[in-house]
């Protein structure tokens, strides 16, 4: 019984041994192949929409700290308007909370600060928005 188990394990390495050796590492890419893939994962630092909620009219925008409490314009990947935030003054860290005012924001929109004009006319649409006088 003893010659069959030490048979049986010779075995079962010798099988294994095999399939190891047979293993082809071709695959594996060099080089600028390697500069190449590692790339396309670039970390964006840009402020964007990272969750919406529709029903409670809310975006969360990530690396949005610079933004402030103002009126804030969502840019679509084709770099046209597709929103009106204007955020809210919660200390989040990275994150961002704003109210959806118009549009529909889509997770990755790119978000930037109203220039002063744009905020001036939505300061009219929006009168009861005016950020509290301290």
């Amino acid at each position: 019984m003893n010659k069959l188990n030490t048979l049986s394990c010779l075995a079962t390495v010798a099988l294994f041994s095999a399939l190891v050796s047979c293993t082809s590492y071709n695959d594996i890419p060099e080089g600028s192949e390697v500069e190449t893939i590692t790339s396309l994962g670039a970390k964006e630092t840009r402020p964007i929409i990272v969750h919406t909620d529709m029903i409670a009219r809310i975006a969360t925008i990530r690396n949005g700290e610079e933004l402030g409490d103002g009126y804030l314009i969502v840019n679509n990947k084709e770099e046209m308007q597709s929103a009106v935030l204007k955020g809210l003054p919660q200390d989040l860290g990275h994150l961002k909370i704003a109210d959806i005012l118009e549009g529909a924001p889509k997770i990755n929109n790119v978000v930037i600060k109203a220039t002063a004009e744009q905020s001036e006319s939505y300061e009219k649409i929006y009168p009861s928005l005016e950020p509290d006088k301290e």
